[in-house]
Formats: C-alpha cells, structure tokens, sequence
C-alpha cells in the first residue's frame, strides 16, 4: 500500500507540475490576450484616425472639384469675352476705314474747293495782266 501511495504521491506531483504549467500557460495566455486587446484597440483607433483623413481627402477632392468646375467656367468666359474683344476690334476698324474715308472725301473736296477758288483768282489775275498788257 505504501507503494501505491507513494505512486499515487507520484502522479498527483505530475499532475501538480502540469497544473503549474498549465497555470503558467494560462498566465502567458492571459498576457498575450491582454497585449492583442491593446493592439486591436491601438488597430481601431488608428483605423478611426485613417477614417477621418479620408473623410479630410475627400472633402479636398470635393473642393478641388468645385474650383476647377469654376475655373473652367472662369476660362469659357474668358474665350467668351476674347471672341467678343476680337469682333468689336474688327467693329472698330471697318468703322475707322469709313470714317477715315468720309473725312479723306471731306478733305479732298475742301481742298478741291480752294483750288477751284485759288483757280478762279489766278485766272482773273491773269485776265486783268493780259487786258493791262494789251493797253
């Protein structure tokens, strides 16, 4: 009977030893589990923060949008007003060739107008010498 207790004393020794085991292994367990709760919560918590600089990239890409939408509107009244600019210069011009024209006509006829009068005068001079000539 000794034997069989002392067999007995045995197995509950190795039964004791791999109790202590398994209570180490359960504490490195417990350890390991706390440090992936730390993790997954450090996880999240970055995946939050991931979230709202995407959420801030997004609003830029909105905004960004919105500015070249209006850049763009910015540009087609821009050729808009060039195309109007380049018309009225053409305007312009067609109007300075008629009113260079009607005052070159107004100058020709004024000057045409004294010749005739200078005209007038020299043949009258001249009349009046030959008539004094004659005397």
């Amino acid at each position: 009977m000794e034997i069989v207790l002392k067999q007995i004393l045995s197995e509950l020794q190795n039964v004791n030893t791999r109790l202590g085991s398994l209570e180490e292994g359960q504490a490195e367990m417990r350890n390991d589990i706390s440090g992936l709760k730390s993790d997954v919560s450090l996880l999240k918590s970055e995946q939050q923060e991931m979230r709202k600089d995407i959420s801030g990239l997004k609003s830029d890409v909105s905004s960004l949008k919105s500015e070249q939408q209006d850049m763009r509107k910015d540009i087609s009244n821009l050729q808009a007003d060039i195309a109007e600019m380049k018309e009225q210069q053409k305007q312009n011009q067609k109007e300075i060739i008629t009113t260079l024209g009607s005052y070159m006509d107004k100058v020709v006829a004024y000057v045409d107008d004294k010749t005739e009068a200078l005209n007038k005068r020299v043949y009258k001079v001249e009349t009046d010498i030959e008539r004094l000539l004659k005397q």
